[in-house]
């Protein structure tokens, strides 16, 4: 995966700001780089999720036959959950065992499947802050848009068409356009991004348990009740200063640092 901030660069040369994030986001998987052919985000998407999706699950069994394993039902069931954002060990096994993938509920075993993933380097892990715990998610978000449709319209199944996937799929753009931005906060920093769920932040940055940056991304138009909520959210973790960035924000930022000439 290319990092955040050297594809956005690349991109900003090209196209404004808010098209070279949405396409960051998903050209940080690089081999869909040489596929674009300037159409808009969402049609570019659709193509190699819904129309296209072969090659999608041709590297997958790329990287299973690189590692030596075999892509069996339970791994495909896994990485299936978990590009739908199923992310809990515990849930994960208990719809597994519900399918009769595996024949008992043991979310010990199902982690063993999740471990692999991880060293394969489809799947990532995210911290939970102040916990243990791990968020689990797909890396590749052309792979994870592709299972999220899949589990929805059965895209390899039957002919999709953009109109009747187009709801969905801009709600998963929004999703991935959020994850690229936290992790481009992260990589800025030279930081780990962290997730909280109690209270629910977008990601919270860290370097040696010290809190960096707190952060809500919202890909539209935001109101004084977003901010209101932020600061709602964030009252009892470290005070800082809050600032709202948009787009052209984070250009002018890497702009400034000379990230782009």
């Amino acid at each position: 995966m290319i990092k955040p901030i050297d594809i956005f660069s690349t991109l900003i040369k090209y196209y404004d700001p808010v098209k070279s994030l949405e396409l960051a986001s998903y050209m940080r998987d690089p081999w869909l780089i040489p596929l674009y052919g300037g159409e808009n985000t969402i049609l570019f998407v659709y193509k190699y999720s819904c129309k296209y999706w072969q090659v999608v699950k041709a590297l997958i069994g790329e990287v299973f036959a690189e590692e030596e394993r075999t892509l069996t039902k339970t791994y495909e069931a896994v990485l299936s959950l978990l590009g739908s954002r199923v992310w809990r060990i515990k849930d994960i096994t208990g719809i597994l065992y519900a399918k009769g993938v595996i024949k008992e509920p043991s979310s010990s075993h199902v982690s063993g499947f999740i471990k692999n993933l991880v060293e394969m380097d489809l799947v990532e892990s995210i911290k939970l802050f102040k916990t243990r715990r791990k968020y689990y998610r797909l890396k590749s978000p052309i792979m994870e848009t592709f299972y999220y449709l899949e589990n929805r319209f059965d895209v390899s199944e039957r002919e999709v068409s953009l109109d009747e996937v187009r709801p969905e799929l801009e709600k998963i753009i929004r999703l991935e356009v959020e994850d690229f931005i936290a992790d481009f906060f992260a990589h800025y920093s030279s930081g780990r991004r962290e997730y909280s769920l109690d209270p629910e932040i977008d990601f919270i940055i860290t370097l040696r348990k010290r809190i960096l940056a707190i952060g809500e991304v919202k890909w539209s138009k935001y109101t004084r009740q977003d901010l209101k909520k932020f600061y709602e959210k964030v009252e009892t973790l470290p005070g800082m200063d809050v600032r709202v960035y948009d787009a052209r924000d984070l250009a002018d930022i890497m702009f400034k640092r000379g990230f782009i000439r």
